[in-house]
């Protein structure tokens, strides 16, 4: 085959694992991004081996054809990730997702056999298939099985009936024209973050991490490590028997297995304790994806899956700067007290600035930093509100009133016990 491919979502968590690996076999990469002035979408990208002489960058729109056609032109093959990702409620959801999700994968599948692609590897989900509630009890979910549209389309679970009808869309695209497409179904994606910005199923992560009791009933099947995931899909180019569906989970577990595998691994973090049986009728599974076994993955165990993932979400800290939202901060107690004087004051009037200092958020970083050692606060630059000048005593209209502003060193402290006893950290 061609060493000249396209990845369309290169830039978010399993296409930046993908280009790499590609990058590594030797392949030169048409690589889609939504905005080429953005640096969190290009620089990681431009950091791996091999993109200087063989990544190329393209802006697409998956509901643009010409945009399309011109990532694809000269590729013989297509990895196709780019999707929204939204699991939570949505404002228009035929826009947000529904759309760009259907319309997106023909309109790829078009360009890809109007170019003369050989093979396209698409992106799906566990989603197309589950939540699947008729299902046999006693039989194990693969890819036999699909996501019920009515009863998600009850529930306003519109991520799932987006996998499932784009999938489908695909499927019905290849029957029609005898195109070459091939499916991946990767469950809950972790491990090392490559892109600046958090995904959505490491954020699910973090939740745990924090506490969160969500069982995701609907939504979890089993995990990959990002780059099995990745891996899944070059195989799926590559192996010339590789056909339709391709279920991609290291095991089908229940979420609470998960929760309950984050806590022992760290036992520091105040996981919360769930149910057993979190997902409804799921039967577990030790090997289910045997599809993509033999073609010869090797699945990540549980274990490092979740090592990988925590340990890349500490190395990586926060590192916003809140630049354009950040002067200062003032303890509740403080903010709560300053309306009490201005009520009771009778000489108060007008705008009442209200902050213990005027400071940058570097500053407050840096005191969080030193106050608590113990946690991996991000290192920022000092200067992280461009033309903010830094006060002592800012808010001279309240102190004249009567307010004493509690120091920075107690708002902290104050702050980070309560989140502490609270369980958040």
């Amino acid at each position: 085959m061609s060493k000249v491919v396209c990845v369309t979502g290169a830039s978010g968590a399993i296409g930046s694992w993908l280009v790499r690996l590609l990058l590594e076999r030797g392949y030169t990469v048409h690589a889609t991004i939504q905005d080429l002035k953005d640096e969190k979408e290009t620089t990681h990208l431009e950091a791996m081996e091999g993109a200087k002489s063989r990544l190329h960058f393209f802006e697409m729109d998956l509901l643009d054809s010409d945009s399309i056609a011109a990532a694809i032109k000269g590729c013989a093959g297509v990895f196709h990730l780019a999707c929204p990702n939204i699991i939570g409620q949505v404002k228009d959801p035929e826009k947000e997702i529904l759309e760009p999700a259907i319309k997106g994968t023909v309109n790829v599948l078009k360009a890809a056999k109007e170019a003369g692609v050989e093979r396209v590897v698409a992106t799906s989900s566990i989603s197309s298939i589950m939540p699947s509630p008729n299902w046999p009890a006693d039989k194990i979910k693969g890819e036999d099985c699909w996501t019920d549209l009515e009863y998600c389309r009850e529930k306003g679970l519109y991520y799932p009936i987006a996998k499932t009808l784009a999938e489908k869309a695909g499927w019905d695209f290849a029957k029609e024209t005898g195109f070459d497409v091939v499916m991946i179904n990767p469950g809950t994606a972790l491990g090392p973050l490559i892109p600046p910005r958090i995904n959505s199923s490491m954020a699910v992560l973090v939740k745990v991490l924090k506490g969160d009791k969500e069982t995701y009933e609907d939504f979890f099947m089993g995990t990959a490590h990002f780059k099995d995931i990745a891996l899944a899909h070059i195989l799926a180019y590559e192996k010339k028997n590789a056909a339709g569906r391709h279920l991609c989970v290291e095991a089908i577990r229940h979420y609470g297995d998960l929760v309950a595998k984050v806590a022992e691994l760290y036992p520091e973090y105040n996981v919360a304790t769930l149910p057993k049986d979190t997902q409804p009728g799921l039967l577990r599974a030790k090997d289910p994806s045997k599809k993509l076994i033999d073609l010869g993955l090797e699945f990540t165990p549980i274990d490092q899956i979740i090592k990988d993932a925590v340990e890349s979400l500490k190395s990586l800290g926060d590192k916003e700067t809140y630049e354009d939202f950040f002067m200062g901060t003032a303890h509740f107690k403080d903010i709560a007290l300053a309306h009490i004087l201005a009520y009771e004051k009778k000489n108060a009037a007008g705008r009442h600035l209200c902050v213990e200092a005027i400071r940058h958020y570097g500053d407050l970083v840096a005191k969080v930093a030193e106050l608590y050692p113990e946690y991996n606060v991000a290192t920022l630059p000092k200067d992280t509100q461009p033309g903010l000048l830094r006060a002592k005593d800012p808010s001279k209209k309240l102190i004249d009133l009567g307010l004493e502003f509690t120091p920075i060193d107690e708002i902290i402290k104050d702050a980070v016990e309560s989140l502490k006893s609270l369980g958040y950290v």
